[in-house]
């Protein structure tokens, strides 16, 4: 069977932390929140192809920001173990993808989730 788990969760952070990270034109959101997900697709045997493997794994992490106004949310950065999903969510999306270690486990009502990522930005948000 093919499966696909996710884990997403929300935090408040210091405003002045979003402040740092985000471009020119965004400012950060009435409320400083911090969104991160963990996805984890598993595909079986006979499904798996030269571009999805059997097991994939990709997280990101994104912020509540303001443009002219309106709230949006501004990725800080979306690491995952593919290549091919790397270049289908930059080229495609614009996302900023980049490589990572990430595991995901789910044991009954336990998530645990790990990101091995190295980013100034995403840091400066997950020291909090």
């Amino acid at each position: 069977m093919n499966l696909v788990q996710t884990f997403n969760f929300r935090y408040l952070t210091d405003p002045e932390r979003i402040k740092r990270i985000l471009p020119p034109l965004l400012e950060p959101d009435d409320e400083p929140i911090v969104f991160a997900f963990y996805l984890l697709y598993t595909k079986e045997d006979e499904c798996r192809d030269v571009y999805f493997d059997n097991r994939y794994t990709e997280s990101g992490l994104a912020v509540a920001a303001k443009y002219r106004g309106h709230r949006c949310a501004f990725h800080v950065g979306m690491p995952l173990n593919q290549d091919w999903g790397r270049t289908q969510g930059r080229d495609s999306f614009s996302y900023h993808k980049k490589d990572g270690g990430i595991t995901f486990d789910v044991s009954g009502n336990t998530v645990s989730a790990c990101l091995l990522y190295t980013s100034d930005a995403a840091d400066d948000l997950l020291c909090v």
